[in-house]
């Protein structure tokens, strides 16, 4: 868990959210120490303030995270991470209004596949660090494409598959998102947020998970090409409110550019 001082700028939590691979980040003060930054506000803060948004105070585009007590369910994170809106829940030390363990996301996932039974955490997965890297030194971030930035690798799934498949590959691959693919063309993407309102329909209509279809959940993607300017690719993640683009190579999905990565190497170019 990555954490920020609320008047930090946005940039801050952008750069932190690429450098070490996390999806958001916690902001901690004494008033009200459990709210959050994720890439959907990013997203929001260039939409209303654009090349502003970037040099404003953090707290500005911070919402109220999803919290739980080291003793309650997994069920009981499940419904706070879905009622939020969120991606985590933020899981608090016992006695302390600041204090805060970890998150727990992936690991629900896991829980719903029956990897392990539900007593413990499982020992948590920690992404490889790094900043996102240029393939060919552009001469400006005019001209900088997709394709000069190296992707991360999808994780890709059929669209006939279920939830159940699709909790078992996000969990087992530490992955948060599986983009799932009709005859080979990107039809929409599942992560541990979509997996989770699934549990909940589920444990409220008495259903198997194993019977309930994974693009019934699915959110829209939005696809690229690697010649598309990353600019472009920036903004049509900030139109379509989607915080990554899918990179389609020869009708199939080649890579992802999270968009937490594009602000990062188009602002880290621009400084040059």
């Amino acid at each position: 868990m990555i954490t920020l001082e609320p008047d930090r700028p946005l940039w801050s939590a952008i750069k932190a959210m690429v450098l070490h691979r996390v999806p958001g980040i916690v902001l901690l003060n004494e008033r009200d120490p459990a709210r959050v930054i994720e890439e959907a506000d990013v997203i929001r803060a260039l939409r209303s303030l654009e090349g502003d948004a970037l040099r404003a105070e953090a707290w500005r585009f911070s919402r109220p995270g999803a919290t739980i007590a080291p003793d309650d369910s997994l069920l009981d994170a499940a419904v706070e991470i879905v009622r939020r809106g969120v991606t985590h829940a933020l899981v608090r030390s016992p006695g302390s209004r600041r204090g805060v363990y970890g998150t727990l996301a992936i690991d629900i996932a896991r829980a719903l596949t029956g990897n392990y039974r539900g007593h413990h955490v499982p020992p948590r997965f920690r992404p490889s660090t790094g900043i996102p890297r240029v393939e060919r030194p552009p001469r400006g971030p005019e001209r900088l494409s997709v394709g000069d930035v190296r992707w991360r690798r999808p994780l890709a799934l059929d669209a006939s598959s279920s939830i159940a498949q699709v909790a078992r590959a996000v969990g087992e691959r530490h992955r948060r998102y599986a983009v799932l693919l009709e005859v080979g063309r990107p039809v929409g993407r599942v992560g541990d947020r979509e997996v989770l309102a699934a549990l909940l329909d589920a444990i409220a209509h008495r259903r198997d998970l194993g019977r309930l279809r994974a693009v019934d959940y699915a959110r829209s993607v939005v696809t690229v090409s690697p010649s598309t300017p990353l600019a472009e690719a920036l903004w049509e993640m900030v139109k379509e409110f989607s915080d990554r683009a899918y990179v389609v190579r020869r009708g199939e999905p080649a890579g992802v550019v999270p968009v937490a990565d594009a602000v990062y190497v188009l602002a880290a170019v621009e400084g040059r």
